[in-house]
C-alpha cells in the first residue's frame, strides 16, 4: 500500500479547471469557497494529503495565507475521513445489531429447550412412581 507514495508512482490527481476570480475577489468569495469544498469532498484522502503538503510548501504567498490554506485543506481531509468513518460505523452497528438479535434468538431457544426437557423429565418421574413395578416371572 505504501508503493503509491513513491516519486515514480505518485497519488493520482484529478484535474480541475481554474476558479475564476472576479474583480474584487470577495464578491464571489462564497461561490469560490463552495466550489473548492465540492472539489475537496470529491477527492480521496490521499489526494487531500498531497494538497495539504502542497499548500504548506507554497512560497509564492505570504506565510499567513499559506497557513490558512493549509488549515482549509486539513479541514477538508478531516471531513472526508469522518465521512468514511461514519460509513464504517454504520456497518459495524448493523452487524452488531444482527449479533444481538441472534443472541436473543439463541437464548430464547435454549430456554424453550430447557423448559421442555424439564417437563419431559418430570413426566417420566411421575409416570415411574404411579405404575407398580413389573412382577418378575419365576
Amino acid at each position: 500500500m505504501n508503493d503509491f507514495l513513491s516519486h515514480d508512482k505518485p497519488i493520482p490527481q484529478k484535474e480541475y479547471t481554474t476558479i475564476p476570480f472576479g474583480k474584487p475577489p470577495w464578491d464571489k468569495k462564497r461561490n469560490i469557497a463552495h466550489e473548492e469544498a465540492c472539489r475537496d469532498i470529491d477527492k480521496s484522502p490521499d489526494q487531500l494529503l498531497v494538497d495539504v503538503h502542497d499548500e504548506s510548501l507554497d512560497t509564492s504567498r505570504d506565510i499567513g495565507q499559506s497557513i490558512a490554506r493549509t488549515m482549509a485543506r486539513s479541514a477538508s481531509m478531516q471531513l472526508r475521513v469522518e465521512k468514511e468513518t461514519s460509513k464504517l460505523n454504520r456497518i459495524v452497528l448493523f452487524f452488531g445489531a444482527i449479533g444481538v438479535i441472534l443472541a436473543i434468538v439463541s437464548a430464547t431457544a435454549s430456554c424453550i429447550q430447557a423448559y421442555y426437557a424439564k417437563k419431559s423429565y418430570m413426566e417420566q418421574i411421575s409416570h415411574n412412581t404411579t405404575t407398580p413395578p413389573a412382577s418378575v416371572p419365576k
